[in-house]
């Protein structure tokens, strides 16, 4: 009746909680193969995985309950009026299990070990790692709402990878590594022309690079040094 009146909200834990249920399946294949020597220290494993979570702990703000009361007739319980004069009282916005979440995507991995033969008075090795992730889902879903999926959005690209290439050769070693991120968008809700102009973030490359060397004391202790050069 267009009249102010002062409402607590309260705040905190909620002992009626239950646990929040996950259900996950991966499945995964590793391949080794040996039919030739060149090839020997090979290795492939690609994973994929589904993850799907509910009753997820989440809260809602005071006026959200009472819309939700007032339109839907749920979450009345937590509401206090006064029993005279209805005027709104309390409203409790704990935590409650109200939300859903999900994540799926693969991962591919590739390595690869083999001692050349370039100095023959030197021991050597060679070590080459990718590794490949696709997000292909991540998405959560409010109460009452629809689910959002941030792939593609900015923290959150669709794919990336790190390939790492390593070689020593007697004391001496160098390590080049080369870092992937997909272009985003900057705000998966944002449309062009409306909220921005561009809502774009470009994709990055980059590699990074580590010289070192390594050597023994007269007294059997082992020492090195490195240099790590970001960004080459």
């Amino acid at each position: 009746n267009n009249t102010s009146i002062q409402t607590n909200t309260l705040s905190g834990g909620n002992p009626d909680l239950s646990p929040e249920t996950g259900n996950t399946t991966t499945a995964g294949v590793i391949w080794q193969p040996t039919f030739t020597s060149w090839i020997e220290g090979l290795q492939v494993a690609l994973d994929w995985y589904d993850i799907k979570i509910e009753d997820r702990v989440d809260r809602l703000l005071a006026q959200r309950i009472v819309d939700e009361c007032e339109a839907n007739g749920i979450m009345c319980d937590r509401i206090q009026r006064d029993a005279a004069t209805g005027q709104l009282l309390n409203v409790f916005q704990n935590f409650q299990n109200l939300s859903s979440a999900a994540v799926s995507g693969t991962d591919l991995e590739v390595s690869w070990q083999t001692e050349p033969n370039f100095f023959d008075s030197q021991s050597e090795s060679f070590s080459l790692r990718w590794l490949g992730a696709r997000l292909k889902e991540l998405s959560t879903t409010a109460f009452g709402g629809s689910p959002l999926d941030t792939v593609g959005a900015l923290g959150t690209p669709e794919y990336t990878h790190v390939m790492t290439l390593g070689y020593n050769v007697g004391p001496y070693s160098v390590q080049m590594q080369n870092r992937f991120i997909d272009s985003t968008l900057r705000d998966i809700k944002w449309v062009e022309g409306v909220d921005v102009d561009d809502n774009t973030v470009a994709s990055m490359s980059w590699w990074n690079a580590k010289l070192g060397y390594s050597g023994e004391l007269n007294n059997g202790t082992a020492w090195n040094v490195n240099l790590n050069i970001q960004n080459v």
